[in-house]
């Protein structure tokens, strides 16, 4: 018998270490609070970021973190789509790279939804 899987309904890979949406947007919160925006534009990249997280999803495991909520993306695409959603936004390039740097693999450079780049 197979073990049930959890995948990503963004990019169909396994979900090893699954966090729930609500903790990614904890962190993204924590991160947000440290970098120089005004506060509406603060909640408006907040709204923007959560909104691109709901997604139906089958996943039965419960978050790592607070071992409530099953996961929706993995982080890797939610850190794909809230740097997405920042450029969308204008938020300037030092905060892109920060965030980048602090919720993507520190080897890669996040540069499209569809494509990283490799750091030389």
């Amino acid at each position: 018998m197979l073990a049930h899987q959890n995948l990503c309904p963004n990019c169909y890979e396994a979900i090893t270490n699954p966090i729930c949406d609500d903790c990614l947007i904890d962190h993204f919160k924590y991160w947000l609070g440290d970098i120089q925006l005004d506060g509406k534009t603060k909640i408006k990249v907040l709204k923007s970021v959560r909104k691109s997280l709901r997604v139906e999803t089958s996943n039965m495991d419960v978050c790592v973190a607070c071992n409530r909520e099953a996961p929706g993306l993995c982080p890797y695409c939610f850190s794909l789509k809230a740097s997405s959603k920042l450029r969308m936004l204008n938020i300037p390039k030092e905060s892109i790279e920060d965030f980048e740097y602090l919720f993507s693999d520190k080897f890669y450079t996040i540069q499209e939804e569809d494509g990283i780049e490799i750091k030389q």
